[in-house]
């Protein structure tokens, strides 16, 4: 069977390497992928690529990664908000627990021995209990 034909018998041939449709090579790809992993000249590199590249192939490979960061972008916005408000809410009911118990979080954590850092007005200080 020839390879070279599509399901409706028509010849499937490749378009020339410089046409704006030309296929790129898996090598292509890789460089590609090498290239976004610049921090800041690839992601800068992608959007020229994305509005004004010469290959169509190219050129929509780079909008498809932009578009898959902004939505990765919005995720990781969203996520870290929602991970500060519940870790927020957590300490909170920790700490409502322990003063409807009659204690503070501070009185528990002295008592497992937790120490905070002192702070320079803190009369705890060695300098300042001379």
């Amino acid at each position: 069977m020839d390879t070279n034909r599509s399901l409706s018998g028509t010849m499937n041939t490749p378009p020339p390497p410089d046409s704006p449709y030309a296929v790129i090579s898996t090598g292509g790809f890789f460089l590609m992928f090498l290239l976004l992993m610049l921090p800041i000249i690839g992601l800068i590199a992608y959007i020229i690529i994305a509005v004004s590249g010469s290959n169509q192939n190219r050129r929509n490979f780079c909008r498809a990664t932009l578009l898959l960061m902004i939505i990765n972008a919005i995720i990781s916005v969203i996520a870290s908000i929602l991970i500060f408000i519940f870790a927020n809410a957590f300490v909170d009911s920790v700490k409502h627990e322990f003063e409807s118990q009659g204690s503070s979080l501070e009185e528990f954590l002295q008592t497992i021995g937790y120490k905070s850092c002192p702070c320079p007005n803190d009369s705890t200080l060695p300098e300042a209990n001379e």
